[in-house]
């Protein structure tokens, strides 16, 4: 598990954690906490970028709309991949 440096918030992915419970950016939380991980390995090795990819094959219409939203996207901080940008219109196909 991994800890919240925040709060002592444990568990495998803490992310969704940091952006919602303390409304900053992992970008943010990595800054102020440069020797923390936000996931364990054991996370990261179950979600390979092949597998990412089958997490996304169906984006609904709401997050599209808020995708546009350019406060959103930083807010979210998602680095993905571009078969994903295409579903949610970033990048032409």
């Amino acid at each position: 598990m991994v800890k919240c440096q925040l709060c002592d918030h444990e568990g495998k992915l803490i992310a969704r954690h940091i952006i919602s419970v303390h409304g900053i950016t992992t970008k943010e939380y990595k800054e102020q906490f440069p020797n923390s991980e936000i996931s364990t390995q054991e996370f990261k090795e179950s979600h390979k970028e092949s597998d990412r990819t089958n997490l996304f094959k169906s984006v609904s219409k709401s997050n599209k709309r808020r995708w546009k939203d350019p406060e959103y996207r930083e807010k979210m901080h998602i680095i993905l991949s571009n078969s994903m940008k295409r579903r949610l219109g970033v990048v032409e196909k």
